[in-house]
């Protein structure tokens, strides 16, 4: 996943490293994480070449660049100059600025001036001097912070009817870091899925802890539809629907012995889909049932918010395929049985 969020700050002003703590833990609650570069939280550094490659690639990709300005800011960056040292968060601006389309956003800290000498006599920089600044003067206030952060997703976070972002196939390490820290539940709609196998340890340990409902909705696997399914995808090769959803079925059997006590579910559907859900708590991802495609393999919506028109779309979609389903597993007896009378709201 690409940058959005370049967060450009001196490590070794205290109060600028306090505040872009909280900062960050603020923006991981509505943006992911690897859409937030922050240096502390990449890998560890090889060379000066390796991490001038990795800002570069970041600020490349990034939508907007917070250069966070404290009390120490400018005696840091005076100091790096008389001793001639290069100084990464200069080199940081410098490369922002030459970016176009990204946001370039000044956060001043207290009551640190701004724009200081230190920007105003540095050509290479000096047009941050004119840019609007963002002054927090409670750099340790979480309301001030919050507030913050909350600006930031209304003006930069672009989405379009709940829609954050698109993947290039089924984002199944995006999903597992969200079903390891799902509160409420857990809820997947598709013909059948990958996420069971390539997610299995956390998903045993979600059932194991009995914290969350987890509820999945796979295509019946005597449906006439599967079928029609594996005559679409025999162009990709020769594939035995029939036998994936099995496959599914006997693992999510082996969990549900294991854990008896768990909010474990499974019911079947019969006919199309219009599109796969991956639904966890307040987000989700959905793809796309294309003529002779794999769904694993084509582009992912994210969608950050359920409550938006497009997340109230797919909650829609879901429930009433639930409510309606005519098959379930009865996990009891470990058969599939009808349902007597479904529910229809």
């Amino acid at each position: 996943m690409s940058t959005r969020i370049f967060i450009s700050h001196r490590q070794s002003d205290s109060l600028s490293k306090e505040f872009v703590n909280l900062l960050y833990q603020g923006l991981r609650e509505v943006f992911f994480e690897d859409e937030i570069y922050l240096d502390s939280t990449t890998p560890a550094r090889v060379n000066s070449d390796s991490l001038k490659s990795t800002i570069t690639s970041a600020l490349a990709s990034c939508e907007v660049l917070l250069v966070i300005i404290g009390p120490e800011w400018e005696r840091i960056t005076e100091t790096k100059k008389g001793n001639s040292e290069f100084d990464w968060v200069i080199f940081e601006i410098k490369e922002g600025l030459q970016k176009r389309g990204t946001a370039i956003v000044p956060i001043v800290l207290g009551d640190t001036p701004f724009p200081n000498k230190s920007i105003t006599d540095r050509q290479e920089i000096e047009a941050l001097g004119f840019l609007h600044a963002n002054k927090i003067p409670r750099p340790t206030s979480e309301s001030d912070i919050a507030d913050l952060v909350k600006a930031i997703r209304s003006r930069y976070n672009n989405i379009y009817q709940g829609v954050a972002f698109a993947t290039g196939g089924a984002p199944h390490s995006l999903i597992g870091d969200y079903m390891s820290k799902a509160q409420y539940h857990i809820r997947i709609l598709s013909t059948w899925t990958l996420i069971i196998g390539s997610q299995y340890a956390i998903l045993e340990d979600i059932l194991k802890e009995n914290r969350v409902t987890v509820e999945f909705l796979l295509l019946d696997p005597l449906s006439k539809t599967v079928k029609a399914r594996e005559n679409d995808l025999k162009s990709q090769g020769p594939i035995n629907l029939k036998q994936e959803i099995s496959g599914n079925v006997k693992d999510l059997k082996r969990l549900y012995k294991k854990y008896p006590q768990s909010n474990l579910y499974l019911r079947f559907y019969d006919g199309l889909l219009s599109f796969p859900v991956y639904w966890i708590d307040s987000r989700s991802f959905i793809g796309f049932f294309a003529r002779h495609s794999n769904s694993f393999h084509l582009p992912h919506l994210a969608i950050e918010d359920m409550s938006s028109p497009m997340g109230r779309m797919i909650e829609d979609e879901f429930m009433g395929i639930w409510n309606t389903a005519p098959k379930i597993l009865n996990f009891t007896s470990g058969k599939i049985e009808h349902r007597e009378q479904p529910v229809i709201f």
